[in-house]
């Protein structure tokens, strides 16, 4: 069997025969849910500080309820003025320069090493969300 092409020119957006996606509500896809971020000061690393580092503590808490968020690195100190882009996004989401502070799937801003470990502890991976 064989099978013939055709070279049509070049592919337009908009024009409707082009074979461009279907943006009606029908076609649409569902919208992606935004990845889980956590962000932290320096790193994840064990520190001699009585209670641990905090930023340590939201990620063990959330590796152990079987997550595996994006980790992104403010960099700074939350007594200096934002100078970093990631301490600026900070406080942008919380209104506080502060680390750590989690960023869930839907988009809900949680800061506090704390209340990431209560909600971690509340909302294992693969659960299915309570509904409010």
């Amino acid at each position: 069997m064989l099978c013939q092409l055709s070279y049509r020119g070049p592919r337009r957006h908009g024009s409707g025969t082009t074979g461009a996606p279907d943006r009606s509500a029908r076609g649409r896809r569902p919208p992606m849910l935004a990845p889980m971020k956590l962000y932290i000061c320096w790193g994840t690393f064990p520190t001699p500080r009585p209670g641990g580092h905090p930023c340590r503590n939201a990620y063990q808490a959330l590796r152990e309820a079987g997550h595996d968020p994006e980790v992104i690195r403010t960099y700074g100190s939350g007594l200096l003025p934002d100078v970093t882009s990631g301490r600026k996004e900070v406080k942008r989401l919380t209104g506080r320069s502060w680390v750590p502070v989690l960023v869930t799937d839907e988009g809900e801003a949680i800061h506090d090493s704390k209340r990431i470990a209560a909600w971690a502890k509340a909302n294992p991976a693969g659960a299915t969300p309570a509904a409010p």
